[in-house]
């Protein structure tokens, strides 16, 4: 710290005493007056773009004063987003969404690039970035991120090959697998008690305990398999990358029903990233290549696309991680633009 700096930082000491702390609103999504919509007008919206985050204040989300000042003083940033790579949701707040509607409690983000989980707690008004596993060693790339119905996170880290997990407080808590060869996508069957991981060196999806004990393989053949996500009803979306589809799987491992295909139309797919499905039981899934999010029925037929390749609101930058929330918002992780957007299915469609 330079002389000026610490002078400036005894100024903020004294001043501390005087000054009263200002007391931050209620963290919430962004939320666009007028936002895109998709398709586009006269036909009937079907999905809406909201905003985006990149860094905590974007959901309202500040340091106190003194870390503030300090943090001007010291170059210290927001710790924001460097490359996010999957996304998850848990719970429910009664003002956090859009507009001062009920939202989440908690979003998580996998940041590869960053070498960090970035916990923004809506609640709490609080952010972490998840680093240390509580031994000498650090995250490298994680990649994947699911929560718990206790709201504990696990999270894949491909470089390390391990699969971690961390208390609902944000302590390390215990390591589920280890010698992974290239664990990349996670998904947790809050009902079964059931863990799953996508290994893309080994091309196939793992079940296991919440605690980590191996319960056998998931259907297949897969061919780097990637991002995964639970349906409400416990079935299990597999984004089977290099076979340019999705798979959908029973909760016994059993093929119900396949998605997309190699091509270059509407409803084909060349690289699956991200895959969720909404309230209404429609399959989402972002495709890197195209940078955008195709929609199907549960059957497979396409319906819609929203977003392109570029840097404004609802357009992307090789988007890889998805994630929908009960209330119906969409969270897509736009790796290459460093931020995670914000959309809202606005309901209707044929299923």
């Amino acid at each position: 710290m330079t002389h000026i700096q610490r002078c400036l930082c005894g100024a903020v000491l004294l001043a501390l005493v005087a000054l009263p702390f200002g007391c931050a609103g209620i963290p919430r999504l962004p939320f666009a007056e007028a936002g895109r919509t998709w398709p586009e007008a006269p036909s009937v919206a079907r999905i809406a773009y909201l905003g985006s985050v990149s860094e905590p204040s974007d959901i309202g989300i500040q340091r106190g004063f003194f870390s503030g000042a300090i943090g001007w003083l010291t170059g210290a940033g927001d710790d924001p987003l460097v490359r996010p790579y999957a996304v998850a949701v848990f719970g429910s707040a009664p003002s956090t969404g859009p507009g001062g509607t009920p939202g989440p409690a908690v979003i998580a983000v996998a940041d590869s690039d960053g070498h960090a989980v970035h916990v923004y707690d809506l609640g709490s008004g609080e952010h972490v970035s998840l680093r240390e596993l509580g031994d000498t060693t650090s995250l490298a790339t994680p990649v994947a991120v699911a929560f718990d119905a206790q709201q504990r996170l696990y999270v894949a880290d491909s470089a390390l090959g391990r699969v971690v997990r961390f208390s609902a407080d944000g302590e390390f808590d215990r390591e589920i697998t280890r010698n992974v060869m290239r664990p990349v996508g996670l998904a947790v069957d809050a009902k079964r008690e059931i863990l799953y991981v996508a290994d893309s060196g080994t091309h196939d999806v793992r079940r296991l305990t919440l605690d980590g004990e191996p319960r056998g393989l998931m259907g297949g053949p897969f061919y780097y398999p990637t991002h995964l996500s639970m349906t409400p009803d416990g079935r299990l979306l597999v984004a089977d990358s290099l076979q340019f589809r999705v798979v959908v799987l029973s909760p016994e491992g059993k093929t119900l029903a396949t998605i997309g295909g190699e091509g270059d139309a509407s409803g084909d797919l060349q690289r699956p990233k991200g895959v969720a499905m909404d309230p209404d039981g429609h399959v989402y899934v972002v495709d890197a290549l195209f940078d955008n999010v195709q929609i199907f029925d549960d059957r497979g037929e396409f319906l819609l696309a929203f977003g392109s390749a570029g840097p404004d609101d609802g357009e992307f930058a090789l988007p890889a991680g998805l994630c929908i929330d009960e209330r119906g918002l969409i969270y897509v992780c736009d790796s290459y633009n460093s931020r995670v957007q914000v959309f809202r299915y606005l309901g209707g469609g044929e299923r």
